[in-house]
């Protein structure tokens, strides 16, 4: 019997992937008896997923910009920011505070989920580059 339990810990020590100390493990052994309580581990990577739904849609004609809603759906395991990372020269981006920048704008905030639908407001100016849309690239990170 004795010589089971010992096997029995030693292959419990041996198939698991955590740290274990003799804090983590305790065992008492009896007559005939035996036990093993072991505290793991994981950890599990973030996941984070960003894709162009739709094409960008003029929707409003200023008198020197056009304004553009594009469409993203965002889905991840954690809480999530969709920040504009690269944003072309004569092209500002609306915030979740509602002020039109350029780089590091925060569009938009979220929680884990299988896919949420984004509506992101652009401000074209006249004269903006052409290539403008392929320019303009948006991130999804992890939220603090």
């Amino acid at each position: 019997m004795r010589k089971a339990t010992f096997l029995l810990i030693a292959l419990l020590l041996a198939t698991t992937a955590a740290d274990l100390t003799a804090q983590n493990v305790a065992m008492v052994v009896g007559a005939g008896s035996g036990s093993v309580r072991v505290t793991g581990g994981a950890t599990i990577p973030e996941i984070l997923n960003l894709r162009q739904t739709a094409q960008p849609t003029a929707t409003w004609q200023g008198d020197t910009f056009t304004e553009y809603t594009l469409k993203y759906q965002v889905a991840g395991n954690v809480r999530w920011d969709l920040v504009a990372n690269t944003v072309p020269a004569g092209v500002t981006v609306l915030d979740t505070q509602g002020d039109w920048i350029r780089e590091g704008a925060t569009t938009a905030t979220g929680t884990p989920t299988n896919g949420t639908e984004i509506t992101i407001r652009v401000r074209i100016a006249d004269g903006a580059t052409p290539t403008w849309a392929q320019d303009l690239r948006f991130d999804a990170r992890r939220a603090f």
